[in-house]
């Protein structure tokens, strides 16, 4: 028999999917261009992340 599944892989990419919303908006909410593109750069990082572990999950 095998062992149940941990969900927390799943939390972790939920997590990330968080923090990938929240530069969006710190993204959509920021006025210099210089700042748009850091936070354009923090959102798909966090993306990748999320992606990744929900990959690792399944």
């Amino acid at each position: 028999m095998t062992p149940p599944q941990s969900h927390r892989p799943l939390a972790t990419a939920a997590a990330w999917l968080l923090i990938c919303v929240l530069a969006t908006v710190a993204l959509i909410l920021t006025t210099p261009a210089w700042g748009k593109i850091l936070w354009l750069i923090a959102a798909a990082a966090a993306l990748r992340t999320a992606v990744q572990c929900a990959w690792r999950a399944r």
